[in-house]
């Protein structure tokens, strides 16, 4: 949390997002995300900025590597420009927190977290578990955890129902898991997925699941058991990653996507992620 700043951003009501008759709009609002609005019966002015904001952090699109996001806060980095983090707040309806965690802005790597808890890397300081605890008012633990030199925050993947992880990280990781379970209030599940980074490979909230294209049949069906969730869909972010958990970020209001993903891309999470049942 070193040369963070520990206040929430400010009002979204303060500014914004970028309206149709700015010159860029063409590219927040494509012409496949209109199409799509417009078949729905929804407003395009009012609809589109209240479920996601594309944004890039220093250059880069591969925003699940910057940022964690719960229903009851997001966290971005200190650095993040202020036009972002304001309609951040707007979309995702929850206080935004600029931190930082082991002095690096990879949230999205380091912090395991849901609505009940967050899980961070045994080398994280104490400075860094207290100034979240004090922030967020939910528990915050360190856990010691073998990932074969990956994040924890690719490995398990977690909405506020449960959790789920590759099975061959489990026999190493009891004790860790059993932390992560009671920190985060959650059973995680696991299944010997397709890919063991599953939380790159997948987005999660309490709605429903976007994962990766080739993930199989069982694979979805565990998502959905071990998530409890009822939809799940395959589908990419920055136009065709299939590591969606790399570009995109969801709570059960809002999408944080990278400046790439398209409009076909934004529908696809959206029909999974927010739609209403």
């Amino acid at each position: 949390m070193r040369g963070a700043g520990f206040e929430p951003a400010s009002p979204a009501w303060q500014a914004g997002i970028l309206p149709l008759d700015h010159p860029r709009a063409n590219h927040i609002y494509p012409l496949e995300l209109k199409s799509f609005m417009q078949e729905r019966k929804m407003s395009l002015h009012e609809e589109t900025k209240q479920f996601f904001v594309l944004v890039e952090f220093e250059g880069c699109y591969n925003i699940g590597a910057f940022f964690c996001a719960t229903n009851k806060f997001v966290l971005v980095p200190p650095t993040l420009e202020q036009k972002y983090v304001t309609q951040i707040e707007r979309v995702m309806r929850v206080p935004v927190y600029r931190v930082e965690v082991m002095e690096s802005p990879l949230l999205g790597l380091y912090v395991l977290a849901n609505s009940n808890g967050v899980v961070l890397p045994a080398d994280a300081p104490d400075e860094d578990v207290q100034a979240l605890k004090r922030l967020l008012g939910v528990p915050v633990e360190r856990v010691e955890f073998e990932t074969h030199e990956n994040a924890l925050a690719n490995i398990v993947l977690v909405n506020d129902r449960g959790g789920v992880i590759h099975e061959k990280f489990v026999s190493h990781n009891r004790k860790a898991l059993d932390v992560i379970e009671d920190v985060l209030d959650v059973e995680i599940v696991p299944h010997n997925f397709a890919f063991d980074v599953i939380a790159s490979a997948c987005v999660a909230n309490n709605r429903g699941v976007l994962c990766h294209p080739q993930l199989t049949d069982d694979d979805i069906e565990a998502l959905k058991e071990g998530l409890k969730v009822s939809r799940c869909l395959r589908g990419t972010v920055n136009m065709g990653l299939g590591f969606v958990g790399t570009g995109l970020v969801a709570n059960d209001y809002g999408l944080i996507a990278g400046l790439r993903t398209t409009g076909l891309e934004l529908s696809r999470a959206y029909e999974v992620l927010l739609k209403e049942d």
